[in-house]
């Protein structure tokens, strides 16, 4: 009997991120990156209120003109009303 030495490969997981992740980290870079915090108490406010204004979709979006999420459903209600029924 002839025995042979195996090498098994064992595939590493993949390290692609979400690309909303992806776009949140990069927009957190350019916040910080345009203030300047003094205390570590400002910029975890500063933090805070970003976090919140972008989980709720208040901040301007490029792919819709510049205009945020809730401005384009609001004109879309205001010209197709019956959609929103």
């Amino acid at each position: 009997i002839l025995v042979l030495p195996v090498e098994i490969a064992i595939p590493k997981p993949p390290t692609a991120t979400n690309g909303l992740v992806e776009r949140f980290k990069g927009r957190n870079s350019e916040v910080l990156a345009g203030h300047n915090c003094g205390v570590r108490q400002d910029l975890t406010m500063m933090l805070k209120r970003y976090c919140h204004l972008y989980i709720t979709r208040h901040i301007p979006q490029k792919a819709l003109y510049q205009r945020t999420p809730i401005q384009v459903l609001k004109n879309c209600q205001q010209s197709h009303p019956q959609v929103f029924i």
